[in-house]
This record gives C-alpha cells, structure tokens and sequence, in this order.
C-alpha cells in the first residue's frame, strides 16, 4: 500500500512538472491604460445630515497653567453650539473686503491658466515630465510647446529651477492625471488632463506660488471635479491654514478660506489672549436649489493673567484664566451659474473670513460674555474684554 501511494505521488509530481509555464508579457504603455470609454461622473448622493442639538454637554477639561503660587487645572468648560440664522444671499468674497482691499484673492476667469493642446498618451506624458526635470522655469513655456502644449502662464523674472518627475503624476479617481511640478523655495505648479480613453486631454493649469502647499483631497462637489490644497503660514504670535478650492474642470481656484487660525499676543500689561478657530469636517450637500458644504468650525477664546508684583513681593494674585468655547454650523452655498460661493448669515459671523477684524466675529458669538466681564469682571478681566471693544469707542 505504501508503494501504491509512492508511486501515485511521483506520476503527479511529474504531470505538474510536464506542464508548461505561462509567459507573462509586460504591458505596453497603451495597454496599460485601455481605451474603454470613460464614463461621466457619477452624482454621489449625499450623506443625510443629522442635526446637532442647540445645546450640549460637550466639556472640555483645559490643561493645567499656572496661576498664583503653583499649576491649576480650571474645572471643564461647556461648549456652546451656534447656527446663525439665515436671510439673503451674500458673495462669500465679501467677507475679505478688509483683509484683502484689492481684491478677494481668487484669480477672475480672464486670469485663470490655462493649457491646451491635442491628447496625449501615457507615454508622452511620462516623456514630458522627464522633460521638465531640472529646466529653468522661464523655459517651461517652450518645453509644453515641444509637446504641442499652449498656455498663458508667464513666468517670472527670477532665475529659478523647476523639477518635475513621472513620481509626481497621480490619477485622480480614474478620469484626470495631475503632474506637480515643484518649485525649490518658491511653490508647486500642476497640470491637469482629462483621460479619455487611453488619451489624455490637456485641461487645466495651476500655480500655487507657495513652497509649503499640501494638497490633502481630491473630491466631486456640485458635479465638478476639485482638488483642495492647504497653504501654512505662522510668525510670531499667528498662525494660519489658507485652503483652497481648485474646479479642475474651470482651471482657477473658486474658494479660498482660512481653515486655521491662531492669533495670540499681549492684551495688556497682565493679561494675554488667544484666539483660534478651525474647521472640524465638511459635508458637501446637494440643496434644494444650490449644493453647499455644511462645515463644523470650533470657536476657542481664551486670557491668561499674570501676578502683579513689585519687588519680588505679590501685590495681587492673577485670577484663573478665562476661556470660551463653541461650536458653530454654517452652510457655504455654490452657484454653478456663476461659479461663486455664497453664504446667507452675517458676514461678521463667518469665522473663516475673520484675520484683522475678528473682533466682530467674537462679540457676535460671545458678546453677552464679554460684555459681562467688562462691567462686572475684576481688574484683569476688564482689560482683557475691552480689546474687543475698542473700535466701538472710536
């Protein structure tokens, strides 16, 4: 028996060898990307929004600071939930007109880049980013038109070095290509083009002309394509997140926004203040008329004091810092007649916007508290409040 099954084992073992080996061919570059037709996008429906209560129990502990003699951890702070009511349409743009007095700084359809030029296949593409591999930016124009590419872009006077490499194309969602191009010390570029087929069709050009720009999504929004990209910036006493909206399908940023704010500094001679506020999510939502993002930015507002003393000896123990919370929802409407966003609360009570004038925005959400510690707070609280009315008494 144990033969019988010796024997049985080398005649599979031989039959397995006897068979021969599939070849496996490598797959040319138009294989690679097969010419089956692109389908149109697909409306993804929106997720259902679930309203927040208007109010809450949502605490927050603060971190220990000191105060007085040694470290204290102030009891929780309640976090107050805000949906401004909402009445007429107003141009988001609008919100800037004191941060940005020469305009809202979103390029007009005239100044958008553009780029053209007949379809390109996968191998032209990857031939042309090693073309753009270390060259002067001055001649990036003429490196397109040796591929039969135009664009409007002029470059500038300074005498810098763009790189571009295959490792810097992506597909987004299986319908557009974007090559970054990078910029040493001086920003990203990005072009764009629409696959169709096993072609790829010059679309869109886009011009960051920022060294530290991070692009974080890539997502459909009222049909079109976009893709958001966060510029930093920080310096003594701020910071700052600047997101944009780039339409892949128009070729030019249709939003821009502060995600990200922090602005900390002195707030007399025994106080200082922070103020800050963030996006927590957005949902694109498809409306009843336009679609809109429904976002959830956070409100931090806080005063730290410090001892008076003079000489070594306390004179007057600075009091717990003050800190007020919030939560607010606020929907960011898009017209797609007119590719502009839109909003229909008061503009003084969209954090997004606030940078110099955020003073409003923080009376139109703690007013009643501010207003409570100026007549009725201590000596530290009174300094401290009334920094956020001192436009009112000019």
């Amino acid at each position: 028996m144990v033969k019988f099954l010796s024997l049985l084992l080398c005649l599979l073992l031989l039959a397995g060898c006897a068979a021969p080996a599939a070849q496996v061919e490598a797959p040319t570059a138009t294989e690679a990307f097969p010419a089956t037709p692109v389908p149109s996008p697909d409306v993804t429906p929106s997720p259902t929004f679930t309203p927040q209560p208007t109010t809450f129990a949502a605490m927050r502990t603060p971190s220990p600071t000191y105060s007085g003699s040694g470290y204290r951890t102030p009891p929780p702070v309640l976090v107050q939930y805000f949906e401004p009511e909402e009445g007429e349409k107003i141009l988001f743009s609008e919100a800037f007109s004191i941060d940005y007095p020469t305009g809202y700084p979103i390029p007009s359809k005239e100044d958008a880049l553009t780029l053209a030029g007949e379809p390109m296949t996968a191998a032209q593409l990857w031939d042309l980013a090693y073309s753009l591999a270390d060259i002067p930016l001055r001649r990036l124009s003429d490196t397109l038109a040796e591929y039969g590419l135009e664009t409007n872009y002029v470059a500038p006077l300074d005498e810098v070095t763009l790189n571009g490499t295959p490792s810097c194309m992506r597909i987004l969602d299986d319908r557009y290509m974007y090559m970054c191009l990078w910029i040493p010390n001086n920003g990203k570029m990005g072009l764009f083009f629409r696959r169709e087929g096993n072609m790829f069709v010059p679309l869109s050009m886009m011009d960051s002309a920022f060294d530290n720009t991070d692009v974080v999504n890539f997502l459909y929004f009222a049909g079109q394509p976009w893709m958001v990209y966060h510029i930093n910036g920080h310096g003594t006493g701020f910071g700052v997140e600047h997101t944009y909206w780039f339409n892949i399908e128009n070729g030019r940023e249709e939003l821009f926004y502060y995600d990200d704010f922090l602005l900390a500094g002195s707030a007399g001679p025994d106080c200082y203040k922070m103020e800050q506020y963030g996006t927590l999510s957005y949902t694109p939502m498809e409306g009843t008329e336009d679609p809109y993002l429904s976002l959830i930015i956070r409100l931090e507002l806080e005063a730290k004091y410090w001892d008076i003393a003079e000489g070594g000896d306390l004179l007057v123990a600075a009091p717990e810092p003050d800190l007020f919370m919030g939560q607010v929802k606020m929907n960011l409407y898009y017209d797609p007649d007119t590719c502009q966003f839109y909003v229909r609360i008061p503009l003084e009570a969209i954090p997004l916007a606030a940078w110099r004038e955020i003073e409003s925005m923080w009376r139109y959400y703690f007013g009643e508290e501010l207003q409570t510690l100026l007549q009725e707070g201590d000596y530290f609280q009174q300094q401290w409040a009334a920094t956020f009315f001192e436009d009112d008494a000019q």
